[in-house]
């Protein structure tokens, strides 16, 4: 039976006082592939769990609470009752123990689903067999400070349970409102201090759930989803539903107005040719790349960088006359600098120096591209502000590598 009117903590108490035993499935109001189940048996609460990500759950709640019992390792994703149960009697763990962790479990679901507006609740007759544990009356899990605080997440979140991602063409514009939030809220900005920028993107590109971001950043994911609140309003974080995994390209919401007015520029102007179109988008394309700056008066090493970062994502601009070095820079912003320490017309360490001491550039990594490979070529490198030291002629692998760890891109294969 599928009930839209009651609300749920309506039929909880009506469930309750029949003494009735099954489960409630609740769908999330805005992916209905993810959701809630709650199991009563008696009328009381016997376990309450998500219909997905139950072990990211499990991590984070066993995170929190349960600070001195090692992680059991199940073999999958799906983690219910009676696997729970199992392991704890192979651990031979005190039921004191094990009572609290499903009272955990629980206790997070139904808080969870209680902060869901109009929710739709699907009753089914599905029960736990065999379970031996003591039950949990409804009333005592609510937590009502909880579920106020998440009812305004739920504002600009659609679930703990979506996939969030940050797609790779709109990092660079993430770094920069990352930087103004740091410079004006001091809370983030005391997190922002805590974490490597990298531990924190490079999960969104995977897609990854709020509990899994908050148990690899070690931090209460309440406080997580306040801190992204931002970044998901400007749409730089979007959510994708767990039905389809695959990131779609385009994420702009579709209106009758915009189709009206393309269609209107389809008919005035008959006469665009495609190729023209196709070149644009490509010129779009690549403003939207990170931009990878290689100063060396080598063509051979200029053409050698090209060839290996540009296939895995990077727009490579290639700068001869270190002369000019300044003027290109501004005009095309990098997100990390490959220099040469010997060029004809300017020493690479007072280059480094110089970019360094500039407030636009201090933040970018700059690597050293050199033949030398000496300790004092290391340390000088070191005093100037080189971020690396890489030595000519270089591996591919190791270029690519290098330039992933010092940028806050991830380009996967």
């Amino acid at each position: 039976m599928n009930n839209h009117l009651k609300s749920l903590s309506q039929i909880l108490e009506e469930k309750s006082q029949q003494g009735w035993s099954g489960c409630l499935m609740i769908p999330e109001a805005k992916d209905i592939s993810v959701g809630w189940k709650i199991y009563l048996q008696g009328g009381n609460i016997q376990y309450a769990t998500s219909t997905v990500a139950q072990k990211e759950r499990l991590t984070y709640l066993w995170q929190i609470t349960q600070t001195k019992l090692a992680f059991p390792q199940f073999t999958n994703n799906k983690i219910d009752y009676q696997q729970l149960c199992q392991w704890s009697a192979e651990q031979d763990l005190p039921e004191t123990e094990l009572k609290q962790l499903l009272l955990e479990l629980s206790k997070e679901a139904l808080n969870q689903v209680l902060t869901i507006e109009q929710a739709s609740i699907i009753i089914t007759d599905e029960c736990i067999s065999g379970a031996t544990m003591p039950n949990f009356t409804w009333q005592t899990l609510v937590q009502k400070e909880y579920i106020d605080s998440w009812r305004k997440v739920r504002t600009y979140l659609d679930s703990p349970l979506s996939l969030l991602y940050l797609a790779q063409n709109q990092a660079f514009d993430f770094y920069k409102s990352w930087k103004k939030i740091t410079q004006n809220n001091s809370d983030f900005s005391a997190f922002a201090e805590a974490q490597k920028l990298s531990d924190f993107v490079n999960p969104l590109f995977e897609k990854i759930c709020l509990y899994d971001l908050a148990s690899r950043l070690n931090i209460d994911y309440l406080t997580m989803a306040k801190y992204l609140q931002t970044f998901l309003e400007q749409g730089l974080i979007k959510t994708a539903p767990r039905n389809n995994r695959k990131v779609t390209k385009s994420t702009s919401k579709f209106t009758p107005n915009k189709s009206v007015r393309k269609q209107k520029n389809q008919v005035e102007h008959p006469s665009i040719p495609k190729k023209n179109i196709a070149k644009s988008q490509d010129k779009v394309t690549k403003r939207r790349l990170p931009i990878i700056a290689c100063i060396d008066d080598s063509k051979t090493v200029q053409t050698q960088v090209k060839m290996t970062l540009q296939p895995v994502g990077y727009r490579v601009i290639s700068v001869i006359d270190a002369t000019n070095a300044l003027r290109e820079l501004s005009r095309n912003m990098p997100v990390l600098i490959l220099m040469d320490i010997n060029m004809p017309d300017i020493n690479g360490y007072d280059l480094c120096s110089m970019l360094k001491r500039s407030q636009k550039f201090h933040d970018v990594p700059i690597i050293m591209l050199t033949g030398r490979d000496g300790i004092i070529d290391r340390m000088r490198a070191k005093l100037v502000g080189a971020d690396k030291y890489l030595t000519k002629p270089f591996d591919p692998q190791d270029l690519i590598n290098m330039v992933r760890k010092n940028t806050l891109f991830v380009i996967n294969h």
